[in-house]
């Protein structure tokens, strides 16, 4: 009824909704006309309602409207041109009239910085093709993990081994990084993927 009272703008809908019914209840009307009326009665209150709801922009008329064009046109450069500067580019080195060349990073030091808690879901790369999700922290930076495929003795990956314990080890996060690059825990030290 709170959508109803809010649609209609009108705090006793309620009551003039249970006068429709009890006037039908009364007259001994059919329910289906009796739908009909308050559907139509809703539909009427709901319409005066958007009628009243002032939803106005202000617009200024055409004849008061003015264009700045002071920000439109091109900013004339400051720095020298191209053939005053490409001395410095034969030589390798920078043009005095730039600022120096910035690394500009999207992340903040402190996020850097931030030491992570592993979390159960987490997934961690292991070693060369060897990917783990963490499925249990039995103490805090010590981690159940899970994982995809065993290095078997001649090289290869094994994903389904007839002893499944050998799917399970436990690691020690402290050697672990974690890289907020690509949302994974890895070796400390390693570079990329690997």
């Amino acid at each position: 009824m709170n959508l109803v009272v809010t649609a209609t703008g009108d705090v006793t809908i309620t009551e003039k909704i249970g006068k429709i019914i009890l006037a039908y209840r009364e007259s001994g009307g059919e329910v289906v006309k009796l739908y009909e009326e308050l559907s139509d009665f809703l539909l009427q209150r709901v319409q005066e309602q958007s009628m009243n709801l002032t939803n106005k922009s202000y617009h200024v008329p055409t004849e008061e409207e003015v264009f700045n064009t002071l920000k439109a046109l091109p900013m004339k450069s400051s720095s020298k041109s191209p053939i005053e500067v490409s001395g410095y580019h034969t030589k390798g080195v920078t043009s005095p009239d730039l600022d120096p060349p910035q690394v500009l990073s999207a992340r903040k030091a402190a996020e850097k910085n931030k030491k992570n808690f592993p979390h159960l879901g987490d997934y961690l790369l292991l070693g060369p093709q060897t990917m783990g999700k963490i499925i249990g922290l039995p103490q805090p930076f010590v981690a159940l993990v899970e994982m995809d495929s065993i290095p078997s003795a001649n090289g290869a990956m094994e994903t389904k081994l007839k002893d499944s314990d050998d799917h399970f080890t436990y690691i020690n996060m402290d050697q672990l990084a974690w890289d907020i690059d690509i949302n994974i825990w890895k070796p400390k030290g390693s570079i990329g993927d690997r």
